[in-house]
């Protein structure tokens, strides 16, 4: 989307309302401020709808890798953030990996 997530979320509103499902976005200032947005605004629109961001991570786990969720923040994203509803079932299969 690079920069027109909030544009693409605003499009979809009905579906994140009635299905609440997970998201999956970049998070890059710069893309969306080029396109005429802010992390702000992603932030707001998300939250608007119910959703709290995670940064998703991995990391390495003895021999493999191992899933990170943590709270993602204005001003404290990885470049890849996990939109997750409250209410969503998501939520609470994927709790053991948030921190």
């Amino acid at each position: 989307m690079e920069g027109f997530e909030v544009n693409v979320i605003k499009g979809f509103s009905q579906t994140l309302q009635k299905f609440r499902p997970g998201v999956l976005t970049e998070v890059v200032g710069s893309h969306l401020e080029r396109a005429g947005s802010s992390v702000a605004e992603l932030f707001s629109v998300m939250g608007g709808f119910g959703y709290e961001g995670f940064n998703l991570e991995v990391q390495r786990h003895g021999f493999g890798d191992r899933l990170k969720l943590s709270k993602a923040q204005v001003g404290n994203t990885t470049d890849d953030v996990v939109w997750l509803h409250s209410e969503s079932f998501l939520c609470d299969r994927l709790r053991q990996w948030m921190v």
